[in-house]
């Protein structure tokens, strides 16, 4: 039996050379239909996968459907089946969850840069997108397509036993020794940005990278030696020698980005200088730097010592003005006295209100 690992990110053809590059897990059609042409009877496919591109999901989706036809096809879901990769899960014969999965559905996802009318076709893209999707998830559990679209709509997640309750899955598996799982973002899709610039960019790259990039990222269970992906490992030093146009790129996109950042914590800071404190402000800048948040929490605890000192003084003061005489015969300066115990007083008050001076 031939097994299929469909796991990372689910990506187009065109940006597999990014994602080898930087060492990504991922997957595409094209290596679940290498698999499949090579394949001799049942097959079973184990998917840990965030999700990815819908339209390379719908091929696999197409693909394992029509295998299923004439041999059987058992997905497992070992670890994560979220989004494309939840219905991708559906086109097997006999689908699997392990106790310890998550399974979700949601809308679809994408980017556009435009006018309005752009845009309008840009929403209704994705709308078309959701019917075209939700007939899958409707095909497997037999839910009606409204109650469907309104679970993608608020992204929902399940256990394997709700996914078993709905109708997603056949069964759950209960091997504990069957999954290791582990937090890793290795699902994640690539920034289009970077998988932009990496296509712009592959004419610098040697041959060796690319020859290893086209190597198949899905292969058989019972072949062990050929379940490496294609992947470039490079030092620091290595891809400033080799590459020294990308590394003088990724140097000056750094530099900018580190001088954007700091302007923006100065000022940040600057916000903070009708407060009083420039003390504080000046070692928030230079001497001890730290960002306007910490700075705030700096001057609230500064305002507190400082009004803790004033309120002990201020009582002390009172404390002395009760001793005054009050027999004395200058009615004038029990006049002054009383003005002065209320201007302290009104110090007191503005204080145990977090004031300053």
């Amino acid at each position: 039996m031939t097994t299929i690992n469909i796991t990372g990110a689910i990506i187009d053809e065109e940006d597999r050379f990014a994602y080898a590059w930087y060492g990504l897990d991922y997957t595409t059609a094209s290596d679940v239909d290498r698999r499949l042409e090579r394949a001799n009877g049942d097959v079973t496919v184990i998917i840990n996968s965030q999700g990815g591109s819908v339209y390379a999901a719908n091929q696999i989706y197409h693909s394992l459907k029509k295998y299923g036809q004439k041999n059987k096809v058992t997905t497992e879901i070992a670890g994560v089946a979220f989004s494309a990769a939840s219905y991708i899960a559906l086109a097997g014969n006999d689908v699997a969850m392990s106790h310890l999965a998550q399974f979700m559905i949601h809308n679809a996802a994408g980017g556009n840069y435009g006018d309005h009318r752009s845009m309008d076709k840009a929403s209704e893209l994705l709308l078309k997108t959701n019917q075209s999707i939700v007939k899958a998830y409707a095909v497997k559990t037999g839910i009606e397509e409204k109650e469907l679209l309104n679970m993608m709509a608020e992204e929902t997640f399940m256990t394997a036993e709700e996914a078993l309750e709905k109708g997603f899955v056949d069964r759950i598996m209960h091997n504990d020794t069957q999954i290791k799982l582990t937090a890793s973002n290795k699902g994640e899709l690539l920034p289009q940005n970077i998988v932009q610039k990496m296509r712009e960019n592959k004419h610098l790259f040697s041959n060796e990278g690319q020859k290893k990039v086209t190597e198949p990222a899905i292969t058989p269970k019972e072949d062990p030696k050929n379940n490496e992906k294609g992947s470039v490992k490079m030092t620091y030093e290595e891809i400033k020698e080799q590459y020294p146009e990308i590394f003088n790129q990724i140097k000056d996109e750094g530099v900018k980005e580190g001088v954007s950042q700091e302007n923006a914590r100065i000022k940040n800071i600057d916000s903070l200088a009708n407060t009083g404190m420039t003390d504080l402000l000046n070692a928030a800048k230079y001497e001890k730097p730290m960002d306007a948040g910490q700075l705030a929490i700096a001057i609230l605890n500064k305002q507190q010592e400082i009004g803790k000192n004033h309120e002990k003084k201020v009582e002390e003061d009172a404390k002395n003005l009760d001793q005054v005489n009050a027999s004395a015969a200058d009615d004038e300066e029990n006049k002054k006295a009383q003005a002065v115990a209320q201007s302290v007083t009104g110090l007191e008050n503005i204080f145990k209100n977090g004031g300053v001076l």
